[in-house]
């Protein structure tokens, strides 16, 4: 849910005392790290932003935290990525379920820059052509909905369709 922007809707919770005990036993993913699905569905990505807290122990998704000189964002699209996708699917021990685990997960690569800055411009640039096609999906709903609405009021009958002859 979290990695389509949607709300995380779930009666499981835990009190703030019993995830402050257990984070500071255990740890808890911070800013920029990532959360990548194990189970199931492989290789859906997440990545930690500012306000979010939560707690899991779950071998159904891999917590990474981005070793010094990566940046978050552009780690994030190379988990997007059909290279490092397609070595999940390949890693993953297809049995009933698919299963994505922590050491192949220490084995999957990706082609990386050598700075953190051309990182950042990369990442920059994907995030650029990410806002241009929301914006080309929303339009494109739009649209949609003004097709609806005009198919309905021209089939209905309620607004006539003026023909020249030929």
């Amino acid at each position: 849910s979290l990695s389509k922007n949607q709300r995380f809707s779930s009666e499981i919770f835990i009190s703030e005392e019993l995830y402050s005990e257990l984070s500071q036993k255990h740890g808890a993913p911070s800013v920029g790290d990532f959360l990548v699905s194990g189970v199931g569905t492989l290789g859906i990505c997440y990545r930690v932003k500012e306000g979010d807290q939560f707690y899991f122990k779950d071998g159904n998704v891999i917590w990474f935290r981005p070793k010094k000189g990566i940046d978050s964002h552009f780690f994030e699209y190379c988990f997007q990525h059909e290279h490092v996708q397609s070595q999940i699917v390949s890693q993953a021990s297809i049995t009933t379920v698919g299963t994505y685990t922590i050491q192949n997960a220490r084995k999957t690569k990706f082609y990386c820059p050598p700075t953190i800055n051309e990182q950042k411009k990369v990442a920059s640039i994907f995030l650029t052509v990410d806002r241009e096609i929301d914006c080309i999906h929303m339009r494109l709903s739009q649209l949609k909905k003004e097709k609806k609405a005009l198919m309905q009021k021209l089939l209905t009958g309620k607004r006539r369709v003026q023909v020249e002859a030929a």
